[in-house]
Formats: C-alpha cells, sequence, structure tokens
C-alpha cells in the first residue's frame, strides 16, 4: 500500500502569495486585514506590500467590492447604516471605501428596512405598550439606524417615555 504523501512545503516555507491564497480561500479579507495576517506570519513589510499589490493587480484582492458585497449581507440581516459602517470598520475597510459602498443608501429605503426588521421582531399588538415600543426603538439603535428612523417607524412616543 502506497504511503500518502504530504505537501512538500513546510508551512515554515510557504511563500507570502501562497499563505495569502490559502488565507483568501477561506474567506474574505480586505487589504489592511490581509496585510497584518501577513505580518503576524513573520514576513517583511516590503513582501507583504509585493504580496498584496500582485493580488489587487490579479484581481483577488478588492476592498471596494468587499465593502458593498458586505454592506449588502449586513443590511440583509437588518443593520441599518450605522451599524454597517461600523462592521465594516471591524474588517479594516478604510473609511473612504466605506464611505462609498454606502453612498447609495437613502433614507426611505432604511425606514422600510427597520420597519420589516420590527414587524419580524415584535408583535404589532405588543408595539402597543410604550415599554415594547422604547424596547423596540432600542433595538433599531442597537442595530445602527438612526434615531430619526428608529422615531419614523416606531413613533415619537416610542423614546419620551
Amino acid at each position: 500500500m502506497p504511503l500518502l504523501m504530504s505537501h512538500p512545503r513546510s508551512s515554515s516555507e510557504q511563500t507570502p502569495l501562497h499563505y495569502a491564497y490559502s488565507l483568501l480561500a477561506r474567506g474574505d479579507y480586505s487589504a489592511a486585514r490581509l496585510h497584518e495576517k501577513l505580518r503576524l506570519k513573520g514576513f517583511t513589510s516590503q513582501v507583504i506590500t509585493e504580496t498584496v499589490d500582485t493580488l489587487r493587480e490579479r484581481g483577488h484582492l478588492n476592498d471596494a467590492r468587499l465593502a458593498r458585497g458586505l454592506a449588502e449581507r449586513f443590511q440583509k440581516q437588518g443593520f441599518g447604516r450605522c451599524g454597517v459602517w461600523a462592521k465594516l470598520q471591524q474588517r479594516g475597510l478604510p473609511d473612504d471605501v466605506i464611505a462609498t459602498a454606502l453612498s447609495e443608501w437613502e433614507e426611505p429605503t432604511e425606514i422600510k428596512l427597520a420597519e420589516q426588521l420590527i414587524q419580524r421582531r415584535f408583535p404589532p399588538v405588543a408595539l402597543e405598550e410604550p415599554k415594547t415600543r422604547a424596547r423596540a426603538y432600542r433595538f433599531l439603535l442597537r442595530r445602527g439606524y438612526s434615531a430619526s428612523v428608529a422615531a419614523s417607524v416606531l413613533g415619537r412616543e416610542a423614546y419620551d417615555d
């Protein structure tokens, strides 16, 4: 019975490009987050910069595309503009890229999304009670919706109590 051969390179001999591709195969990375992963692996700044540039040139690393895709995903998960912004920052995306990705968001659309989220989360009868309305209001704020959007969805009395 033939022996199974392991990969000829040990992980310590892995090239930065090979390591970066192995990371990208498992998930999305921003350039900053990938840079940090390569730095932690022990590669030099020059090698990291060359690797990131190569991946950008080949179209395998694109912060703008990543930001748009993640923004859409987080929006579908029920997060408001501020919540999406915070989640994109956590992924290492620069503010200008985030701003571009969110530039097409409009308040009427955000109000509609917040309404749908509240409808899924709270029974209409329960929202007639001031405490439940206040809880729903705080829920929207935690999800990254602005106070004006939350007030539009729940009415001013939701936060006056």
